[in-house]
């Protein structure tokens, strides 16, 4: 049995096309996976949520800085100022939050409202 010339050739053109395709989209996917900017913001944000939880479960309102999971964090507490005159609140703080990579680059930062209960 002779198969015609033509459908050799249109399966070889069929088969690179599918490799040219096939490897484009690996390339794609692998330089996705490499790269460092989304883990490390992924990672950034869970640490800064995790701060902002320890730190309204503990009620730590102190300026710090503190390495977590190879970042640096840090953490700046103020009275909040939005309300003045007879709307003025006393028991309620900003938390800023800001993670640095290890090469001091700025990945994510959060902004917290706290209110705090007095219990007398």
């Amino acid at each position: 049995m002779k198969l015609e010339a033509f459908t050799i050739v249109e399966s070889m053109m069929a088969m690179v096309i599918i490799m040219i395709s096939f490897t484009a989209g690996m390339t794609i996917y692998l330089t996705i996976l490499q790269g460092d900017a989304f883990p490390l913001k992924t990672k950034a944000g869970n640490a800064l949520d995790i701060a902002y939880e320890i730190t309204k479960r503990e009620q730590r309102f102190l300026d710090e800085s503190f390495n977590q999971n190879g970042l640096t964090i840090e953490k700046e507490v103020r009275p909040y100022k939005a309300y003045q005159g007879i709307l003025a609140q006393e028991n309620i703080y900003q938390v800023s939050l800001k993670a640095y990579s290890p090469d001091k680059r700025l990945v994510a930062v959060q902004e917290h409202l706290i209110r705090i209960a007095y219990e007398n």
